[in-house]
């Protein structure tokens, strides 16, 4: 499997999620209005409280696993926003230094703490000694 099909598949895949949270959201929504709307065309108060006591728990667990499942799509998501800056350029490499050129991501020379000491060097200033992690004793 080649590069540009792992994206392309990636690409198919959080779009997939992000339909089938939206789907789960309404699907819940929906579910709920019915239950309510039910609820409310009964008219007499001791059949409302029976189809309470019996429907309510099972309409609202249905709810609750709509809701649940656009989580669970939802979280599905992860690395969408990364795959996005990459095709639009924003991300121009996956990483921020190029061991070979030793450039940073914006083109300029990367100074580490050898180059650092050589120019301490060169300026006359000697390298700094280096802290060992034991107390020295006197003999």
């Amino acid at each position: 499997m080649d590069i540009s099909s792992q994206k392309a598949f990636l690409d198919l895949w959080h779009d997939i999620m992000l339909i089938g949270s939206i789907m789960m959201i309404a699907l819940s929504l929906i579910t709920f209005l019915i239950y309510q709307l039910k609820v409310s065309s009964i008219s007499d108060l001791k059949s409302k409280h029976d189809f309470i006591n019996a429907s309510e728990i099972k309409w609202l667990k249905w709810v609750f696993h709509f809701l649940g499942l656009a989580a669970a799509l939802a979280i599905n998501l992860y690395g969408r926003d990364e795959m996005i800056k990459q095709k639009r350029g924003l991300a121009r490499a996956p990483f921020l230094f190029d061991e070979r050129t030793r450039t940073d991501h914006r083109g300029g020379r990367q100074r580490d703490r050898r180059d650092r000491e050589r120019a301490r060097a060169r300026a006359g200033e000697g390298a700094l000694p280096r802290k060992s992690g034991h107390a020295h004793r006197a003999s």
